[in-house]
């Protein structure tokens, strides 16, 4: 009963109400839209009371059940957001026709745009969104230039997984094919960049064993996101230490090529007690050649640059994951997705190799970024 009380909870359903009747009043032309709409309102509902409850002290134990709840609610999300979409689409149209003064086309598009094919069209875009997020990423190749890089580095490949969010959708096959896609690249160092399990360990341990194969020992490093932190990140340091990955919390690792040496850090998430430090990662590694931050949230970087970092890589957004969220990560990132530069070190954002919430994608692409240094 305390869960159903929780101010989120409270907070979510007014909002789920409102969005809702919006979408009911615009949309619906009879019973049987208002039921499919309460229907979907009702399964997203599941979001906070199912995938929230699952975090918190006293979880509910892993099951079938549950993970098809939560998959319930995550496509129930990607429907209402998309009908959100569909009905402030057409009140925007009516709204041009109107103040044109064309009301009999109005009235014609009202009364087309309502109903089924209104439901229809917004199932169509979350069944597509899907099916571009669980065919699962592409290779992302990205040139780095570092100036006065010695020959040993130059030509050095890093692969990046960011946002895996190994979880309710995302699976053991999915995570595997990822695997392989990075061992295809040969990479000389694989990072991941936080946000890579979404749930506890017991529920995920099958799902993220393939991680084990990801490269040999020592090559493979990992810095936290906030879903990790949210999923029980303590309990699940010593499994992700014996899945080959050295977890980095604030500090960094000297590894050598030939006669070149990568300073290899990594920070926490600002949700955990120990705050990310950028100096604090930085100390051991002045001397490197080339210095790499791995830092969940890009909003590091102006600490990273002060502390002598080369390049940091993150992830955190999802570039937005698919419309119209994308444009909202963008007014609200500064560095959103990509490629840029905070003075003179670089920053790539990945817009992740999985999918957070929804399993759609429309408007980004899940991705596994091979990074190859240049001088």
């Amino acid at each position: 009963m305390r869960a159903l009380l929780s101010p989120f909870v409270l907070v979510f359903t007014s909002l789920l109400l409102g969005i809702g009747s919006y979408i009911g009043f615009r949309l619906a032309t009879g019973p049987v839209e208002w039921a499919g709409i309460i229907m979907i309102g009702a399964l997203l509902l599941l979001f906070p009371l199912v995938h929230w409850k699952s975090r918190t002290k006293g979880a509910l134990e892993p099951s079938r059940l549950r993970t098809l709840l939560q998959v319930l609610g995550f496509v129930s999300m990607g429907l209402m957001s998309w009908l959100l979409v569909v009905a402030v689409t057409r009140d925007l149209v009516l709204l041009l026709l109107w103040t044109a003064q064309l009301t009999e086309k109005a009235a014609t598009v009202s009364a087309q745009t309502k109903g089924l094919p209104a439901l229809v069209v917004a199932f169509f875009l979350t069944l597509l969104g899907a099916f571009r997020a669980l065919r699962g990423p592409r290779v992302k190749r990205v040139a780095v230039s570092i100036p006065g890089l010695p020959q040993s580095l130059r030509g050095l490949k890093i692969a990046q997984i960011s946002d895996l969010h190994i979880g309710p959708t995302i699976r053991r096959s999915y995570v595997t094919h990822v695997v392989e896609m990075v061992a295809s690249l040969a990479p000389d160092l694989t990072v991941l960049t936080g946000d890579i399990v979404d749930g506890g360990v017991k529920e995920l341990e099958a799902h993220s064993e393939p991680l084990s194969k990801l490269g040999p020992k020592g090559s493979v490093f990992f810095s936290p996101g906030n879903h990790d932190y949210y999923s029980g990140f303590y309990e699940w340091q010593p499994a992700l230490e014996q899945l080959g990955m050295k977890v980095l919390l604030n500090r960094g690792e000297l590894v050598k090529f030939g006669t070149g040496s990568v300073w290899v850090a990594g920070v926490t998430d600002p949700v955990a007690s120990q705050k990310p430090d950028a100096i604090a990662a930085s100390l051991g590694g002045e001397k490197a050649d080339f210095r790499l931050l791995l830092s969940h949230r890009p909003e590091l970087a102006e600490a990273a640059e002060k502390a002598g970092f080369h390049l940091q890589l993150s992830g955190h957004t999802h570039g937005g994951q698919f419309f119209p969220w994308t444009y909202v990560a963008k007014r609200f990132h500064e560095f959103y997705l990509g490629l840029m530069k905070q003075g003179t070190m670089w920053v790539y954002v990945s817009p992740g190799t999985g999918s957070w919430g929804p399993p759609i994608r429309l408007g980004t692409t899940p991705e596994v970024t091979l990074v190859t240094l240049t001088e």
